[in-house]
């Protein structure tokens, strides 16, 4: 082995150990990402995915609540408005 080909090893062995701390770089920013978005079950703290999840069925169940206002508003007006327009009929237009 000459010395050309120590130099291309040793090159090759430093690209190596620069790509293996990135990877265990990334491996642990990963696992924090993860942390953030996964239950936590030893300190039953909810992650981000529970929490999203969570919203989503509090937001059906507000858009539930709010058709149900609108109907019975839409009702109460209606009778509002019937028994409006008899008293109207009967104190303006009473013949």
């Amino acid at each position: 082995m000459n010395a050309k080909d120590k130099m291309e090893f040793k090159d090759l062995a430093e690209k190596i150990d620069t790509v293996d701390k990135n990877n265990l770089k990334l491996y642990h920013r990963m696992e924090k990402i993860l942390s953030i978005l996964e239950d936590d079950s030893h300190s039953s703290s909810e992650g981000l995915i529970t929490r999203v999840n969570n919203l989503n069925k509090q937001v059906d169940n507000l858009m539930v609540m709010n058709k149900a206002i609108q109907k019975v508003s839409v009702f109460l007006i209606g009778i509002v408005g019937s028994i409006s327009t008899y008293f109207l009929k009967i104190f303006f237009f009473n013949e």
